[in-house]
C-alpha cells in the first residue's frame, strides 16, 4: 500500500482478512484506497469493529458516505477522537455550513483555530468563524423567499383551479336546459328604462306578506292599480320605505310591466318594477 501497488495490496488484505487480522489500521488504510464505496465500508466496519475509538476510520467511514448527514455524524466522530488535526476540523465546518448547521460549524471553526500549526491558519479559521452570523441569515433570507415563492405559487394554482371550476359550471350551466322546478323558481329581470311609467299621486298601499298593491291617482286624473308580487325585487329609487294603508298623497313615477288582459278585468294596470318618489 505504502508504494502503489494496489494489486498486491489487495491480494495480502484479502488474506489477511480472511485470516482474521485485528490490525485496524491495515484495514483502515486498505479501505481508504478501495474506489468501491461498498466494499470499503464493509472493511471499515471490521475496523471499528476491533476499535470503535479509531478515530481515522471514521474519517474514512465519512469520506465513504454519500449522505451528507451520516457523513457529518462520522466526522463529528472522528474530529472528537483526534481533536488536533486541524485539517479535519475545517473540512468538518464546511460541511456544516454546507448543511445549515451553523452554530456546530462556529464551534468546529474555533476548535480549527486551536489546533491550527500557524497563525496564518489560525487567523483564516477564525475569519470563517466570523462569516456564520450572515451565512445564517443569508441562508434563512433565501429560505423565506423560497417559502413565499412556494405560497405564492399555491395560490395561484389554486385560484386557477377555482377559475377552471367556475368556468366548466357556467359551461355546464350553460348547456343544460332548466329543469320544470329551476324554471318557476327563475326571477324575471326587466329593464325599467324602456318599460311603462305612470304619474301622479300615491293613494294607498295595501300589504299582504311580500306582495303589495299601489293605489295610484294618474296626472290625468285616472285612478291605476299595480301590484308588487315580491318586495325584495322592487326599487324605491329615492331611498324612501313604503308604510301600509292611506298615503299622504305624494307625487310619484311608477314603473310598470304591462299585466295581461285578466289582470286588466280585475283593474290591475301591470306589475311594479320600480318607483320614484318627486324630490
Amino acid at each position: 500500500m505504502r508504494v502503489g501497488d494496489s494489486g498486491k495490496a489487495r491480494t495480502y488484505m484479502e488474506a489477511a482478512r480472511k485470516a482474521g487480522t485485528r490490525n485496524f489500521v491495515a484495514l483502515t488504510a486498505y479501505a481508504s484506497l478501495e474506489s468501491d464505496p461498498a466494499k470499503a465500508i464493509e472493511i471499515l466496519k471490521e475496523a471499528l469493529t476491533i476499535d470503535s475509538k479509531y478515530a481515522e476510520a471514521h474519517w474514512v467511514f465519512g469520506e465513504k458516505l454519500t449522505d451528507p448527514a451520516r457523513r457529518l455524524a462520522e466526522w463529528k466522530q472522528a474530529v472528537n477522537l483526534a481533536p488536533r488535526n486541524n485539517e479535519w476540523w475545517a473540512k468538518y465546518a464546511q460541511l456544516c455550513v454546507d448543511q445549515k448547521q451553523y452554530a456546530e460549524a462556529g464551534r468546529a471553526w474555533v476548535a480549527a483555530a486551536q489546533a491550527a500549526p500557524n497563525v496564518q491558519l489560525r487567523e483564516q479559521y477564525l475569519s470563517a468563524r466570523g462569516l456564520i452570523e450572515q451565512q445564517r441569515l443569508d441562508a434563512e433570507d433565501a429560505e423565506r423567499r423560497r417559502d413565499a415563492a412556494a405560497k405564492a405559487a399555491e395560490i395561484n394554482r389554486l385560484k386557477n383551479e377555482a377559475r377552471k371550476d367556475l368556468a366548466d359550471l357556467e359551461a355546464r350551466t350553460n348547456t343544460r336546459p332548466l329543469s320544470a322546478k329551476e324554471a318557476a323558481n327563475t326571477v324575471e329581470w326587466f329593464d325599467d328604462s324602456n318599460a311603462p311609467k305612470i304619474k301622479g299621486n300615491l293613494m294607498r298601499v295595501d300589504c299582504a306578506g311580500k306582495q303589495l298593491r299601489l293605489g295610484v291617482r294618474s296626472d290625468d286624473g285616472k285612478n291605476v292599480t299595480l301590484l308588487v308580487h315580491d318586495t325584495q325585487q322592487f326599487e324605491i329609487k329615492s331611498g324612501e320605505t313604503l308604510s301600509c294603508g292611506a298615503q299622504k298623497a305624494r307625487h310619484v313615477t311608477v314603473a310598470y310591466k304591462a299585466g295581461s288582459k285578466a289582470d286588466a278585468a280585475k283593474g290591475i294596470a301591470g306589475d311594479a318594477i320600480s318607483m320614484d318618489f318627486a324630490q
